[in-house]
């Protein structure tokens, strides 16, 4: 299999994710029309994709439905082309059952094969505070480099009555491969040429983040063996390196958002058709893009979006949850009773002490060049934006923000 043909099978195998992306925005949007909204597509789909493999019957096939996939093999596929060599993503993933009930072996191996899960039993029945504490604990360590304000989890959230506590933390870090200079302002302003491809009523910023070298300068040769050493090790195909990108879609009119978000998100793939558009760069007149701060606040229940999407037999004391946990012996139902989401997302210069100086000449030889107008591109009103891994099409991040102003 040749790299184009690689490189469809991996869009093919996020595809699941792609369609999931879509429909948790229609749903967050349609919801949360007076506030901003930032979720992450990536993280909600692997903790679905783990308790697919602890439901049966109607149970499995709501979330398989939802999820976009035919099978729970399909789902340990999906979960591994997406955690593949992506250095800028940190996973952490935990699964904790109470001491009293064990784990199945095929949910555990589930968790260790597919997710590289740490399972641990913790005595929820006695202890939930302490069980609480643990998981939060747990999850910091496991995510050195996320500076998550608070806990990950809200107290109360584990009680006695809790048997299984599934956490599933995903932290992107990345700097901008066009650097900004910093300032004191409440938008990052540039002079440099951009990605910026305009649209009937809206206009789409692609910003690239930059492509760490997890070889470290080892000889091409060399490395390409580690390439195939490593696909070889997962069974799949070597791709091109992860490229991430912040894509900002900006509708012209002011009052555009929902029109535009009802565009974009009504078939599965225009986003990806709109955001592969501006691969070139062009000239740009007056850009402001504003920094945010963007917080989905603790203990936020994405219980109702998901029933909203399909999955209603999970959440009910009818659910069958039968893969998950051995019986114990107690005849209690076991079902999910809420999933809890959140999300930060934080756009800024970045690190950046270096000078970008670039030069344009409009007559060279004698020659006089006939140049575009410039384009203009101030975020300064609503907008929608995705954080978007380009080879796969994996959504990471996605979100709206209504006013740019007052998100930092």
């Amino acid at each position: 299999m040749g790299a184009a043909a690689a490189v469809a099978a991996r869009r093919c195998d996020t595809s699941g994710l792609t369609a999931l992306s879509h429909r948790l925005m229609k749903q967050l949007s349609a919801t949360n029309r007076a506030s901003n909204v930032v979720v992450s597509p990536l993280c909600i789909h692997s903790a679905l994709s783990l308790l697919a493999y602890g439901a049966r019957g109607s149970t499995l096939s709501e979330i398989l439905g939802v999820v976009g996939a035919s099978c729970r093999e399909c789902l340990a596929r999906d979960a591994r082309a997406m955690a593949l060599r992506q250095p800028q993503l940190t996973h952490a993933f935990g699964l904790w059952h109470d001491a009293t009930r064990t784990l199945k072996p095929a949910c555990r191996d589930a968790a260790w094969g597919c997710l590289d899960t740490e399972i641990g039993a913790l005595d929820f029945l006695n202890r939930p505070e302490e069980a609480w504490w643990h998981i939060n604990s747990r999850m910091k360590v496991s995510i050195k480099a996320c500076t998550l304000p608070g806990s990950f989890m809200t107290r109360g959230s584990v009680s006695e009555g809790t048997r299984l506590v599934h956490t599933s933390l995903i932290h992107f870090g990345g700097d901008w491969r066009t650097p900004f200079s910093s300032s004191m302002n409440e938008f990052m302003r540039s002079s440099q040429d951009q990605y910026v491809a305009e649209h009937d009523g809206f206009k789409v910023l692609r910003m690239p983040y930059t492509v760490p070298d997890p070889y470290h300068g080892i000889l091409s040769s060399v490395r390409a063996q580690i390439v195939h050493t490593e696909a070889e090790s997962w069974d799949v195909t070597p791709l091109p390196y992860p490229q991430f990108s912040l894509c900002i879609f900006l509708p012209d009119a002011r009052d555009g958002l929902w029109s535009l978000e009802d565009k974009v998100l009504s078939e599965m793939g225009s986003i990806h058709e709109h955001l592969l558009l501006p691969r070139n760069r062009v000239r740009v007149g007056r850009f402001q893009v504003p920094k945010l701060k963007m917080c989905m606040s603790d203990g936020t229940s994405i219980k109702p979006v998901l029933q909203g999407l399909g999955i209603r037999a999970l959440f009910s004391e009818e659910a069958d949850m039968t893969n998950m946990l051995e019986h114990g012996g107690t005849g209690e139902p076991f079902f999910v009773n809420d999933v809890v989401h959140k999300a930060i997302f934080r756009v800024d210069e970045g690190d950046q002490s270096s000078e970008v100086t670039t030069t344009d000449s409009a007559a060279r030889g004698g020659c006089l060049r006939l140049e575009r107008q410039p384009v203009d591109f101030v975020a300064d009103h609503p907008f929608a934006f995705f954080v978007v891994e380009e080879v796969t099409g994996a959504i990471l991040l996605a979100g709206h923000v209504l006013d740019p102003t007052q998100v930092i």
